[in-house]
């Protein structure tokens, strides 16, 4: 390996951890199971704030309906935090032999 300093040294090093890292997912992809379940849930999350916020602004709906709008707020998390939970015992009886 040639003489190397600073930021060359960085790149070389950050290179090694990134390939030594996709072997990893290479040999064993059930490892990419919780990262793809999580974004899964945390997109899902988002839009059940973003679509009733960005259909309320265009149709001048208003988002103070009181105790409703409250209710449906609470299903909508209570739904994500299911399906997490119900990933995460999945995902760790995986690995639980």
């Amino acid at each position: 390996m040639p003489f190397q300093t600073g930021w060359t040294q960085r790149i070389a090093r950050t290179q090694g951890i990134m390939s030594a890292a996709w072997q990893i997912l290479w040999e064993d992809k059930t490892l990419l199971l919780l990262p793809i379940a999580s974004s899964a849930s945390l997109m899902l999350l988002t839009a059940s704030f973003a679509v009733p916020a960005i259909l309320g602004a265009l149709t001048g709906a208003s988002m103070t309906d009181g105790l409703q709008a409250i209710e449906s707020w609470s299903y909508a998390g209570m739904m994500s935090s299911a399906i997490e939970s119900s990933i995460f015992r999945k995902f760790s009886a995986c690995f639980s032999s």
